[in-house]
């Protein structure tokens, strides 16, 4: 007997995680770690965002969200995630998926959430109207190829006394998620409290202030590392690199810079390191095009000088009705997208709609906006 998709229930909660290690770790030496890896998801309060399909009593496929709130430079987004999207091996081919997906998308919009990130980039999301938007830079850095000046910054790994350090340094990024102090804890010291998450965060300090921090995953064997968020000053994010290189066997290193993050960029680029193409880190989709344009329009009005210089309509067959100044376009909610976060350089799938509506409509000094980037938020 088939059931679902439906929320998961308290009982279900260890056959679920099970699952998920089943599937994503399958072949791989490593604990069954990605229930303490993704706390914000597996916990009795999340229940109502683990949707779930059963057979005979198990679960067989499976699908985490979570929803929070996004500032952007002054505006307050409602922002949902996806991800750990898996179906076991012997149930695949059915639907199952995607019957999650449609009820995750259903979810979210009686939620009010505006915008959806989704890890990966498969078709099953390309089929929820999902886009390769935004841009980001990933660096693969080297060990020994940055040579930075001797300063005064003090690095010092994180413990459960610098929580309020973290909070002041973060609270400065124009770009960021609304996090309640236990919820920063939650996500920084899952490496502290779980001996088989490799997370590690450490903070750039000078004359007693908190520079900056940046927090890491590192695999087993220590030769390979990811930022997974960094925050502060971009001279004392280099320093906090350098100093992984010099204080463990880590022989390199992957940061993620969005866009919009011009200083660490130009920094990035004096120490010798060439910017590579831009890509996308989700799978991007506006599910709530009037609430988005409401939300955004102060960040909008700062660029145009005006209150609310987009209009946008629903037309008899489903698109939408863009209206900029005296201009005017009909869209679907794909170029929608597109439209206000930007297509990067490195698209995967080469049917994704191609717009020049940025030009079109003369908005090029005004989109794309900011680029969310996943952080420590990672689901």
């Amino acid at each position: 007997m088939t059931e679902g998709p439906r929320a998961a229930k308290l009982n279900e909660l260890p056959a679920v995680v099970q699952l998920v290690n089943d599937v994503f770790l399958a072949g791989l030496d490593v604990p069954p770690v990605l229930g303490d890896f993704f706390p914000q998801l597996y916990n009795e309060n999340s229940l109502e965002n683990l949707l779930v399909i059963f057979e005979d009593g198990k679960p067989i496929s499976h699908l985490g969200m979570w929803e929070g709130e996004l500032l952007m430079y002054g505006c307050l987004l409602k922002v949902g995630m996806i991800g750990c999207v898996c179906t076991h091996k012997d149930h695949r081919g059915r639907g199952y998926a995607s019957a999650l997906m449609r009820d995750a998308f259903s979810k979210m919009r009686k939620d009010g959430v505006d915008l959806v990130l989704v890890t990966g980039f498969r078709d099953l999301y390309r089929r929820m109207d999902c886009v390769e938007a935004g841009r980001v830079y990933i660096y693969r850095i080297q060990a020994g190829k940055m040579s930075l000046k001797d300063s005064k910054i003090k690095i010092i790994p994180y413990s459960e006394g610098n929580i309020y350090d973290l909070v002041k340094v973060y609270q400065k990024e124009p770009v960021r998620y609304l996090r309640t102090l236990g919820d920063f804890r939650l996500l920084v010291e899952r490496g502290l409290h779980c001996k088989d998450i490799f997370l590690k965060t450490f903070i750039a300090v000078e004359r007693g202030n908190p520079l900056a921090y940046i927090s890491v995953g590192l695999v087993p064997d220590e030769k390979e590392i990811r930022i997974f968020e960094y925050a502060g000053s971009a001279e004392a994010v280099l320093h906090l690199t350098e100093d992984i290189f010099r204080t463990t066997r880590v022989k390199s290193l992957e940061l993620t810079v969005p866009f919009q993050d011009w200083e660490l960029l130009c920094l990035l680029e004096r120490n010798g390191f060439k910017r590579p193409p831009s890509e996308a880190q989700v799978s991007t989709a506006i599910i709530n095009p009037e609430s988005f344009l409401k939300k955004i329009d102060p960040y909008l009005k700062e660029r145009t000088g005006q209150q609310a210089p987009f209009e946008v309509a629903r037309t008899p067959t489903g698109k939408l009705r863009l209206k900029f100044q005296k201009q005017e376009a009909e869209i679907d909610e794909r170029a929608f997208t597109l439209l206000f976060f930007g297509t990067p350089q490195i698209v995967r799938d080469k049917n994704q709609p191609k717009t020049e509506l940025e030009q079109t409509l003369g908005l090029c000094e005004i989109l794309p906006l900011p680029t969310p980037t996943y952080g420590l938020n990672y689901v």
